[in-house]
Order: C-alpha cells, then structure tokens, then sequence
C-alpha cells in the first residue's frame, strides 16, 4: 500500500496511557475506502497490531475542483418554496 501519513514517534508512550496524537492534513485519494494504522517508534520500530479502519462516505469527493459555475439569470433568492 501507499503510506499516506506518517507521525514519528521517538519514544514509546508505554507508561502514558492513555495515549493519544493526531496527524492533520493526511490527503486520502478519491476511491480509498479504508486505511491501515500501524503504531511504530524508534526503540522498538514497527507494531505488530495493525488497525484497518473503514472511512465514512465522502460527501464532497472532488473538493478540490472549483463548484460549476451558476447560469446567468437563475437567482436563488426570491425563489418560490
């Protein structure tokens, strides 16, 4: 798989739990589903527990196009209900 975000660790955060850091920013592609988190540090490198995560459907797929523009004339306001 591709790595899509990546947060270093560099100690493990045993004896602090619970534990818990974000990472923003993360662009997942269009079409992903789910993703895998896996806990690694610099002492004891990569976990062995893996989480597979299901994402909620996406309500704006291709936010990063421009919205189509509006047709000249078509007013929203005034509009009949």
């Amino acid at each position: 798989g591709t790595i899509l975000g990546t947060r270093i660790l560099y100690h493990p955060h045993v004896d602090e739990q619970p534990f818990t850091r974000g990472l923003g920013g993360v662009q997942v592609p269009a079409g992903v589903t789910e993703v895998i988190v896996r806990a690694s540090d610099n002492v004891h490198k990569a976990g062995k527990v893996i989480f597979t995560i299901k994402l909620p459907p996406r309500r704006y797929p291709n936010r990063h196009r421009k919205p189509p523009a509006r047709k000249k004339g078509r007013s929203r306001r005034g509009a009949a209900l």
